[in-house]
Parts: C-alpha cells; structure tokens; sequence
C-alpha cells in the first residue's frame, strides 16, 4: 500500500510542477500590414491537434499551457492557400513569437505539374471545380480527375496526389 501511494504521489508532483509554454503571434497581411482577424489556426504534435482557435480583432493568436516540444503551426481561410510551419520547438518554460504574413501569394504555374510531397510526379491528376455532369462522374470514377467542389477561389489547388490523397497547388 506504502509502495502505490509513493508512486501516485510522485505522479502528481511530476505533473503539477511539469513546465509548461507558449506559442503565440500575429498575421498580418501582405503588403499592407493590417490584421489578418478571425484566421483559423491550429496547433499539431506528430499529426495529431493539440489546440486551435481563430485570431482575434487584432490578428493575434495565443495557445497557452503547451508542453515543451516539437510543434507545427497551420493557418488556413476559406478562399486563401494554407500555410503550414513545422519544426517550431518549445523549450520548458518558454515563449515562441510567430509573426506571419497570411495569405501567402499563390504562386503556381499552369504549364508545370507539381511534384508531390513524397517527391515523384506520378499518379498526380488534374482538380477540377463546379457542379459534376456525367462525364465528370464518369472520370471521377476512374481516377482520371479529382473533383474539388462546386465553388472556386483565389488560390485553390490544382492537382491531386492519389498515392497520398493529398491536394497540390
């Protein structure tokens, strides 16, 4: 009895007194310099969400009482290409600052196809948008197309990796 309450005891030392942090910063948008408000932004550890929310009225975002680590950072808007920072490492006790200029300018062009992330070229096929008919269907279907919506914006992407099911601009 003596050897479980020693060992539940040191559990809760070591997790009350566990060090936390936090990252924190601002979007501003390019060019002008003006508060990017309401962005949503997430927090990921090894692919998995640790904590998101939106800016605020003044383009800033705060995650607090986040343990040390390794951390990635994605910002996204409906209409604007998403941003996505890894390699953010958070020390015990410490505070990261993140300024960022959101939305990235998308930058693609339309003769090239994009490698994917894995690095080949293969297996990528062209994203299409707006309401499918039946030959869309159909290439759909047979992994000729992938269809990307009924609505396009600004920046969407424009091919798709079927290995990695995974968008590309």
């Amino acid at each position: 009895m003596k050897y479980l309450l020693s060992i539940h005891l040191i559990v809760i030392c070591s997790v009350t007194y566990c060090q936390t942090g936090s990252i924190k910063g601002s979007l501003r948008m390019p060019e002008t310099n003006i508060p990017f408000k309401y962005v949503f932004v997430e927090l990921e550890q090894n692919g998995t969400t640790i904590n998101y929310g939106r800016s605020d009225t003044a383009g800033t975002y705060l995650f607090e009482g986040i343990k040390p680590g390794m951390y990635s950072l994605f910002v996204s808007e409906i209409g604007y290409r998403p941003l996505r920072i890894d390699s953010i490492y958070l020390l015990n006790d410490s505070s990261v600052t993140l300024n960022i200029t959101y939305p990235v300018p998308c930058v693609a062009s339309n003769d090239i196809k994009p490698a994917c992330f894995g690095g080949h070229t293969d297996h990528i096929i062209p994203v299409k948008y707006g309401f499918p008919n039946e030959a869309m269907m159909r290439q759909a279907k047979k992994g000729k197309i992938h269809l990307g919506g009924c609505l396009k914006y600004g920046c969407d992407p424009r091919y798709y990796c079927t290995i990695h099911k995974k968008e590309l601009y």
